[in-house]
């Protein structure tokens, strides 16, 4: 069972529990007029869910690492319903006309609904989760091949187990062994290298006379479709061509149109804080509030970043260095905005002026392209789009200071090119919101 239709399973699951849970409560303190209780309940209720469903999703209680019936469940589940505790007590404060105030029946739902969460998670962990897995035989010894291996290896939750390796390339020697292990260990995912795809003819021979429901996939197909980046080592040159047959002009019009009203609306909203903040940092060090610098932008442009400066003035007179972690040239004030990430709201005049999007490839300095640039492949190719405030590499990758961590990011960036869509977007932006919100600092 893949990831994606186990967070489906478990969404629909958490609505049913939703409903089941307040039709427990009615028939618990309404017994003998449990129709019209139910009915009156029913359409606020139903309005309550798609913001708790979301609450849980910004939590990552949909995340695999979180699909265990673990301590980080039982806190994540605990601190969510808190959330959604304020914001159904805010709901029915603010909409009176619906006749109800249901403090005591609220509690009971909360409760009851807790119960059955735990309860249906343990049960789906037990029976699916941890049982049902996808037997790969996996084949080859590309540097794709290893690093696919390890991380199955190291993410048991993704609900994949390598039954058998054959740690070899030469696969047309080995056909009687492949079809040995199809009928006695029961595969059901082959995965190939990307430089062998010729052979797949051969193995779809095996299938064929088989019957068997076998799924053959690239090194490269696997590795997109199960850890959404794209293997470096696995692609060349005519990689891009998927991208560049594809057909964006609907999806970047429509999304600047977005850029620039959500843009608009953000900076008006926003003046009193960029207000506060310009203070805030005049009084802590001395220096100009706003920090410019020059970044890469969409087709190799550049362009004027602009942020609130978090570090000393003259941070960087003996050229430009990587930050890192506990950089001693960071600002107590910078420190703050940093952690909050205050420090990009000057990006939305950015994002006016067209020259970075809210979501898309981090923007990075010239001194460091020209350097990235020469030393790892297709780097160039992370500039076909605008660079963006948050992005699929941001959220999914730590803050990256060496050559390995930018190749490692380029991987999500690359994924992220190849796949955009509003809807992928909406989903960087909410994720990027949670990453804010409940990720230690």
């Amino acid at each position: 069972m893949s990831i994606k239709n186990k967070k489906i399973i478990i969404l629909l699951s958490d609505t049913g529990i939703f409903f089941a849970s307040l039709s427990f409560i009615i028939s618990l303190r309404y017994p003998n007029n449990f129709y019209a209780n139910f009915n009156l309940h029913l359409i606020p209720f139903s309005i309550l869910l798609p913001i708790w469903l979301l609450v849980f999703y910004i939590s990552g209680l949909y995340e695999p690492k979180v699909l265990k019936n673990t301590t980080g469940f039982l806190q994540t589940i605990i601190g969510a319903l808190i959330i959604n505790t304020l914001l159904s007590v805010s709901f029915f404060y603010l909409t009176p006309f619906f006749g109800i105030t249901p403090r005591a029946n609220l509690l009971l739902f909360l409760i009851t609904f807790f119960v059955l969460e735990v309860l249906w998670r343990g049960s789906f962990n037990s029976l699916l989760y941890r049982q049902i897995k996808n037997h790969i035989l996996l084949i080859g010894q590309s540097i794709s091949t290893q690093k696919i291996k390890q991380l199955i290896t190291e993410n048991p939750q993704l609900g994949f187990n390598i039954i058998a390796h054959i740690d070899s390339n030469n696969i047309l020697e080995n056909t009687d062994k492949i079809e040995g292990l199809i009928k006695t260990k029961k595969i059901q995912i082959i995965i190939i290298p990307q430089e062998h795809k010729g052979s797949l003819l051969k193995i779809k021979s095996i299938y064929n006379k088989l019957y068997f429901n076998l799924e053959i996939l690239s090194t490269e197909k696997f590795f997109e479709a199960t850890f959404q980046k794209v293997p470096l080592a696995e692609i060349n040159e005519l990689w891009f061509l998927d991208y560049a047959t594809q057909n964006k002009k609907n999806y970047l019009l429509i999304k600047r149109l977005c850029e620039i009203f959500l843009a608009s609306f953000l900076l008006i909203i926003l003046s009193p804080l960029f207000l506060l903040i310009s203070v805030a940092i005049k009084l802590n060090s001395k220096g100009h509030i706003i920090y410019k610098q020059i970044r890469i932008g969409k087709k190799e442009k550049p362009f004027t970043l602009l942020k609130f400066r978090s570090m000393i003035n003259n941070a960087e007179k003996n050229g430009a260095v990587w930050s890192s972690k506990n950089d001693s040239r960071i600002t107590y004030i910078g420190h703050l905005l940093r952690k909050s990430h205050l420090d990009e709201l000057p990006q939305l005049i950015n994002i006016l002026k067209g020259e970075l999007s809210f979501v898309g490839p981090r923007p990075e300095r010239p001194e460091f392209t020209k350097e990235l640039e020469k030393n790892i492949p297709f780097y160039n190719m992370r500039h076909l789009l605008n660079p963006g405030v948050t992005g699929w590499a941001q959220i999914n990758f730590r803050y990256g200071s060496s050559h390995n961590d930018a190749r490692e990011k380029l991987e999500y960036e690359l994924y992220y090119i190849k796949n955009c869509s509003l809807s992928f977007d909406l989903s960087i932006i909410i994720r990027t919101i949670k990453t804010i919100l409940f990720t230690p600092k």
